[in-house]
């Protein structure tokens, strides 16, 4: 399963927070306890966003504001407005992914189309002509991406550090990145890539990384989670946003999100993590959500969705580790070999023991969405 199939179908599931307890395992959770929670700046409003959203399936943070889709493939934007960048144009349709840059805003849509709107003083709201269908977008301060269906990367907008001249050679990819000056992308046998602006080493890739599984850049430095889901970082580090955390050196994560000199991360069990500049408080408020779903992180905040499971329920699609459609043996052997250690802590009390077998037993057989 590729990382974007995964997130298409994580990203629409509770993810564990609550306590066993008599819980109810198999109930789903109620659509309308959906939570955007929002921590850091809030100059422009991108703390504040609508309440009326409802269940949600990607959210991006650019420098001063935020997009959401919605499960109808609808996009909301809110926060800094002075380029349009959180005007959400008419006429769009549905979309699966939005991606937030410094003054502008991208969406991909379902067939593959590429749209943009926002500051295009570097035209990085104009995509190529002969783009063609794409499967993932992402936004820099002043430069868009696209991977094409054929995993090829194309770059537009600024490139006066060349970070919009893809390498020859790159390609097929998995996965896309863009930062301040700089951008990444992953290979399809998990190689990283980056080429840009390396003035604090953002493109200096880690020799012992030979393989990563999801990658974001910040202003001037990269993260990454590799073939074991554990974070990576390099580049600036005057914030420590170039490094790993000790106490999270060697727990699995499932995202993680750059900001310009802070990261985001979240676990298998929705547990939220944030470290690195804190000038605006933009990593003491995300610490110790629980029920994140998903991450998205501003030039100065971080935003987390939060699936606010009752207390009795619990969704145990997150439970089908492999992705193969059922809860089963290969389930049991993960957990066991994660025993004593936090790193597949399903009921958030830092250890994987009996609890988390109990919950492999409960929801054992094909998964319930």
């Amino acid at each position: 399963m590729s990382r974007q199939q995964l997130n298409q179908r994580m990203h629409a599931l509770c993810l564990i927070g609550a306590v066993i307890g008599s819980a109810s395992l198999g109930a789903t959770c109620v659509a309308e306890d959906w939570d955007i929670n929002c921590w850091g700046s809030d100059v422009f409003g991108q703390c504040d966003p609508p309440t009326d959203l409802g269940p949600l399936m990607d959210i991006a943070a650019g420098s001063g504001h935020v997009l959401a889709l919605t499960e109808a493939g609808s996009v909301a934007g809110w926060g800094a407005d002075q380029f349009g960048q959180a005007t959400v144009p008419s006429g769009l349709g549905s979309v699966i992914q939005v991606a937030a840059g410094g003054l502008f805003s991208v969406v991909l849509e379902e067939e593959g189309g590429v749209v943009c709107w926002g500051q295009n003083t570097y035209r990085q709201c104009d995509p190529p002509s002969d783009l063609g269908a794409c499967v993932q977008i992402a936004a820099g301060a002043t430069h868009a991406m696209a991977l094409d269906t054929n995993g090829m990367v194309h770059c537009w907008g600024n490139d006066t550090d060349g970070q919009c001249s893809v390498p020859a050679g790159i390609g097929p990819c998995v996965a896309i990145a863009a930062g301040l000056t700089h951008s990444a992308a992953i290979g399809q046998d998990g190689t990283v890539y980056c080429w840009g602006s390396n003035a604090y080493g953002q493109c200096d890739v880690p020799a012992d990384l030979t393989t990563a599984t999801v990658i974001a850049c910040g202003s001037r430095h990269t993260v990454a989670l590799d073939s074991n889901l554990r974070i990576r970082a390099w580049g600036q580090d005057n914030a420590q946003q170039g490094s790993v955390p000790e106490a999270l050196a060697n727990l699995e994560m499932y995202d993680i999100r750059a900001g310009a000199q802070h990261n985001i991360a979240l676990d298998w069990g929705g547990v939220v993590y944030a470290w690195g500049s804190d000038i605006a408080g933009e990593t003491s408020g995300p610490n110790g959500v629980e029920r994140g779903n998903l991450i998205a992180a501003g030039s100065s905040f971080s935003v987390v969705v939060e699936r606010a499971c009752p207390p009795t329920a619990v969704c145990d699609c997150i439970l089908d580790f492999d992705g193969d459609g059922v809860v089963g043996g290969a389930e049991l052997t993960t957990i066991l070999g994660a025993w004593g250690t936090a790193n597949r802590d399903l009921n958030g009390d830092g250890v994987v023991d009996g609890a988390e077998v109990t919950l492999i037993l409960a929801g054992w057989g094909p998964c319930i969405p």
